[in-house]
């Protein structure tokens, strides 16, 4: 099962996902914040799941994606975005520009959330 380092300010998010994750096997480090990217040996990790409206040390998401994956090449990430906060289209096309792997709708589903990291495990 993969190691999974969540990064997201909501609080209710950061538990449902975990939680569910945690009962299909995976390991998963949850980090709320600003200085993810700096703190933590990405090395250690085989799936980052973010946000796109996460603030990542003054960087865009789009930007800490990059970050991740040149400081852990075989790192996948799935970024989540909320549809109310950008056009869902846009989102998920600059984030596979920039490397992430998958990407996920907020209001993030189970079936989703598994679905995502079935395919980037």
């Amino acid at each position: 099962m993969a190691n999974v380092l969540m990064v997201d300010d909501c609080e209710k998010t950061i538990s449902s996902v975990s939680v569910y994750l945690s009962v299909f096997g995976h390991s998963v480090s949850c980090f709320r914040g600003r200085s993810w990217l700096t703190k933590l040996d990405l090395k250690e990790f085989d799936i980052l799941l973010t946000t796109s409206h996460q603030d990542h040390e003054g960087e865009d998401v789009f930007e800490a994606i990059g970050r991740a994956k040149a400081a852990n090449p075989k790192l996948r990430v799935i970024l989540s975005c909320d549809r109310m906060a950008s056009p869902a289209h846009r989102c998920a096309a600059v984030a596979m520009s920039l490397g992430a792997d998958a990407f996920l709708p907020k209001p993030i589903t189970p079936d989703g959330l598994i679905s995502a990291v079935g395919t980037s495990a």
